[in-house]
């Protein structure tokens, strides 16, 4: 029986992270992994935010809305590393003084009560291009 768990385990640990196994495991099993999803995406959200601020320490704009995701690929060096683990691209959410990344969530729609958002990033008037 304790094998059977583990190799489940470790299953669920390989379509959590390997996005082609996970497309295909997703359908069958999503409700099962929705906490580990929720959880890997805002691991996700804090690295993204890193990166960002990291950005902006270093003198750099941020990308805008719409370059977000192909910036993403270039600077993860994955396509797979710009969407959540639905599948949704990560997004640039900007506020009056400061810009938050969000997931779509679980129902890939944005705007929604399922949404996850990092921290915000910035405390003055940030400027950023919308490309």
């Amino acid at each position: 029986m304790s094998r059977v768990f583990v190799v489940l385990l470790i299953f669920a640990a390989a379509a959590l992270i390997h996005p082609p196994l996970r497309r295909w495991v997703q359908p069958h099993t999503e409700t099962l992994l929705r906490p580990a999803y929720r959880q890997y995406a805002s691991w996700r959200l804090e690295e993204i935010t890193r990166h960002l601020e990291n950005q902006l320490e270093s003198g750099r704009a941020l990308p805008g809305r719409n370059a977000f995701t192909p910036y993403l690929e270039r600077a993860l060096l994955s396509e797979s590393g710009a969407r959540d683990p639905w599948g949704t691209p990560y997004y640039l959410k900007p506020e009056p003084f400061s810009v938050r990344v969000g997931s779509a969530g679980p129902d890939r729609k944005l705007g929604t009560d399922d949404d996850l958002l990092g921290r915000k990033i910035g405390t003055g008037k940030l400027h950023f291009p919308d490309r």
